[in-house]
């Protein structure tokens, strides 16, 4: 199997958010995996013009689309990051759900389009690990669902 090209979704707009972004990045380099990160491409502003919205889009979509599995920070439950998942989710994609917090709950539509869940980063590298050796098989959710 090819190693996998990664879209990382979350959201980053605050110090704690872009840390975890940074986090997975660097995990992501050290594994030798590609990867698309909304964050380091185009940023949208309020004040921004409505075309800067649509290239924002436009762009999001196509890393999607050309993306083979997504690491979805879920630690906020960020509307934009669920977009995402469902989008992906549609494409018959794979999702690997991450969280920092111990415990993390999940919508039942969200957990039930995961392949996996990550708490902590050494838990991600391992997931991610076995992914990309073909030696992973989807886990259910065990967490909170409503």
């Amino acid at each position: 199997m090819s190693k996998q090209y990664v879209y990382i979704a979350g959201p980053f707009f605050n110090d704690q958010q872009l840390e975890v972004i940074e986090n997975i990045k660097k995990l992501l380099d050290s594994l030798d995996l590609s990867y698309f990160s909304p964050k380091d491409r185009l940023r949208f502003n309020k004040s921004d013009p409505p075309e800067k919205a649509a290239e924002c889009f436009k762009l999001n979509v196509e890393a999607m689309n050309k993306a083979d599995l997504m690491i979805a920070v879920i630690d906020d439950f960020d509307t934009g990051t669920i977009f995402e998942m469902g989008f992906f989710s549609c494409l018959g994609k794979d999702i690997l759900a991450f969280s920092n917090i111990p415990g993390r709950g999940l919508n039942l539509m969200l957990s039930q389009s995961c392949i996996g869940f990550s708490n902590g980063m050494s838990d991600l590298a391992d997931k991610i690990v076995k992914i990309n050796s073909d030696n992973y098989n989807k886990e259910e959710f065990k967490g909170e669902q409503h």
